[in-house]
């Protein structure tokens, strides 16, 4: 169908229907305003959708916009849209007939975690996590790729040291921000029965002058704050992160990151690929190694 199409009898059909231009045009910056599409979507879209569901269309497909046949379709719409739909590719399209047959099954895969585990002396245990992410943009700001390199260090440099605590490395795999993963392990702790001390995630590396700074959720300081290392360091509030669902669990959580404005500065001069692999990642094993012991 077109949008805005008069709507027939589409109960328990699924609806194929072009990219808009509007979806097209915000491709490049919709989910840099809201990562989840609620402040920048497609209203037109979301209003026609609508009426589909109430007609009780089964979901709907979208084609790749003419501009870009190679890729996927895609409208930006409300997470609050009652009707379920996904993109398809320029194949798939193409081999789509009316009163065709159509399966749409959920996709699943193996969104796997590597955890390596350093047994302590306690029963207390501590959880440090990163994302296996690259980098944005050119040097300006090492993210998920970051906080991989500090933790692969930081279990280079704890290699023979005794912990009081028990202490799991955890490496995120997946795409996006870790989301798969990180709630696939979360299922596991659950599952496992324990509660650890902490959830640390380690976010962002560089950039600015800023000094290190941890989120927490709504500006919770918890008893290990106040050991080593974090009498210099500002505390913020969590914003939206794969932490949330921790949280929601009851599990302590901070985020560590080395900027405030880390993804902001962009091709900053201090912060080039030789100093973030160097002088700061020296800087975060240091400091996280030594926490580490008094755990």
């Amino acid at each position: 169908m077109e949008w805005d199409a008069p709507i027939p009898d589409v109960a328990g059909r699924v609806i194929v229907l072009p990219t808009t231009d509007v979806s097209y045009e915000a491709m490049e910056d919709a989910y840099e305003i809201d990562y989840y599409g609620e402040v920048l979507n497609d209203e037109a879209a979301n209003r026609y959708l609508t009426k589909l569901a109430e007609a009780n269309a089964a979901g709907y497909l979208i084609t790749p916009h003419p501009d870009a046949p190679e890729e996927y379709g895609f409208a930006y719409v409300s997470a609050a849209l009652r009707l379920n739909g996904a993109g398809v590719d320029r194949i798939t399209a193409e081999s789509f007939q009316d009163g065709q047959t159509v399966a749409i099954e959920p996709f699943t895969d193996e969104i796997p975690y590597v955890e390596f585990t350093q047994p302590g002396t306690t029963d207390k245990e501590v959880i440090v996590m990163a994302r296996l992410e690259g980098s944005w943009y050119g040097d300006h700001a090492l993210t998920g790729l970051g906080g991989a390199s500090v933790l692969y260090h930081t279990l280079q440099a704890m290699d023979d040291v005794e912990t009081d605590a028990t202490v799991r490395y955890v490496f995120l795999n997946g795409t996006g921000d870790g989301y798969e993963s990180s709630t696939h392990y979360l299922q596991m702790l659950q599952d496992r029965g324990t509660t650890p001390r902490v959830i640390m995630l380690l976010d962002i590396l560089g950039t600015g002058e800023t000094n290190r700074f941890f989120k927490t959720s709504g500006m919770t300081t918890y008893p290990f704050m106040e050991g080593i290392g974090f009498g210099p360091v500002e505390v913020k509030s969590l914003g939206v992160s794969i932490l949330d669902e921790y949280k929601q669990a009851g599990f302590p959580v901070i985020s560590v990151n080395d900027s405030v404005t880390a993804h902001n500065d962009v091709y900053t001069d201090k912060d080039t690929i030789s100093r973030l692999s160097d002088e700061a990642m020296r800087d975060h094993v240091k400091w996280l190694s030594e926490w580490l012991t008094l755990q």
